[in-house]
């Protein structure tokens, strides 16, 4: 029976961090798979240490999901964070040649 309980807990875990990755949510990904991490390293002395860590875990991923944290929302807000994005941006964006193009009266091949 607990073996049940803690696959069913650490595979709800899992796949709600993997929706979160999938929605865009990257900060709250990475911050919620580092505590995940470390809650199994804390506890990994026993097996009821592992049970609490993966219910614990997956507590905590579902309240960051109610409540995503922002810890770099103000500064990639910042004016100068804005425009090195849009220089980056800058590079993808294909380059438009104005060449003329001679008409196929004045090509000559030989």
């Amino acid at each position: 029976m607990e073996f049940l309980i803690i696959g069913i807990v650490s595979a709800l875990n899992l796949i709600i961090i993997v929706h979160k990755f999938k929605k865009g949510r990257v900060e709250d990904g990475i911050f919620d798979s580092i505590l995940f991490g470390f809650m199994a390293v804390l506890f990994s002395g026993s097996y009821g240490g592992m049970v609490v860590a993966m219910i614990s875990s997956l507590i905590i991923s579902i309240y960051l999901w109610a409540s995503p944290p922002a810890f770099f929302k103000a500064i990639v807000r910042s004016d100068d964070v804005q425009s090195a994005l849009k220089d980056v941006k800058s590079f993808t964006t294909p380059v438009n040649s104005k060449k003329s193009k001679k008409p196929e009266e004045e090509l000559h091949f030989d």
